[in-house]
């Protein structure tokens, strides 16, 4: 969960998560929409998949239990070179160097190394650098004292440089160039794509949603979803191709959703519909009650549809 992601804003969702699956044999049990529906507004799904899947092998290959072995933990879905190396250094008492971006940013301006932080280099040269401070007694300090100075002190802005431990052998705060270290590459700009999202209610109050198979939000639940920003004839015209005949209709506010490559800038629309599908699996649409929904994994990317529908209700009732 930490991946990507502030503690302080982890920390309500890591508690839930951990509340439902207090042992990897009921998370490698549960189905795989219970999981995202509590991982549902956290972001960067793939890692929820991930978790799954990692649960899943640790009980069918391991019996529950976690494998010391670097090759064993790194072949466990989700877990990189990383987080395989923090694992093994703090848990396990393993000397394995764990090199993320703030360990990257202390190596970079303790030895002054302009190499472009993403770059292999960058990552070679830091792996080699720790792994040879790595002691082979508790080396778990070596890797916690890292992580810490990086996000606490050797921060990317405006390094704390007066209370840092290691100051007086840093050779960028020595020649003042701390803040020019790393070396960072321009970000790429983000490609926005207009999108319809579509409120799609029956006369019982049951919602049109589908489940993605798209790599984007893989396993969520979305509600109709078209490309364009489209006007509501042609949002109706969409509808009647499934069968379905709008009644009711209003335009709902925009919104945009930033992914960490892409921007969706979408419209929206609420519809009443009568009639039936003429293809009850088309695109794997499929009518859910308010109860039901409540359980389905809905992003924050689509959730924003029907609290606008809800909060326009609330305003033209009073």
């Amino acid at each position: 969960m930490a991946q990507q992601t502030r503690i302080a804003a982890l920390i309500p969702y890591y508690e839930r998560f951990i509340a439902q699956f207090p042992q990897v044999q009921i998370l490698a049990r549960a189905e795989i929409d219970e999981v995202l529906a509590l991982w549902a507004g956290l972001g960067y799904y793939s890692r929820a998949h991930n978790l799954h899947k990692a649960a899943i092998k640790l009980v069918e290959e391991y019996k529950g239990v976690f494998p010391q072995d670097i090759k064993a933990i790194r072949s466990l879905p989700g877990i990189g070179e990383y987080t395989a190396g923090a694992i093994a250094s703090i848990s396990f008492g393993k000397p394995s160097p764990a090199v993320d971006g703030n360990v990257k940013r202390v190596y970079a301006r303790l030895m002054l190394d302009q190499s472009e932080v993403a770059s292999k280099d960058m990552k070679q040269h830091a792996t080699i650098f720790v792994s040879k401070l790595m002691p082979h007694a508790d080396p778990s300090i070596l890797t916690q004292s890292l992580m810490e100075l990086g996000a606490l002190v050797c921060i990317p802005r405006n390094p704390n440089c007066l209370i840092c431990p290691l100051a007086d052998v840093c050779k960028a705060k020595k020649e003042h160039r701390q803040e020019e270290l790393p070396i960072k590459q321009a970000a790429a700009r983000k490609t926005t794509e207009r999108k319809t999202l579509l409120l799609v209610h029956d006369m019982a109050g049951n919602v049109l949603l589908k489940k993605r198979k798209e790599r984007l939000l893989y396993g969520m639940y979305q509600y109709v979803l078209l490309d364009g920003h489209c006007s509501e004839k042609e949002c109706a015209d969409e509808l009647m191709t499934m069968g379905l005949k709008p009644k009711k209709t209003c335009v709902l506010k925009g919104y945009r959703h930033v992914f960490t490559h892409l921007i969706w800038d979408m419209v929206g629309y609420n519809f009443e519909v009568t009639g039936e599908m003429l293809d009850k699996e088309k695109d794997g649409y499929h009518f859910y009650s308010e109860r039901e929904r409540k359980s389905l994994a809905i992003p924050t990317a689509f959730v924003w549809l029907e609290r606008n529908y809800k909060q326009r209700q609330l305003k033209h009732s009073k």
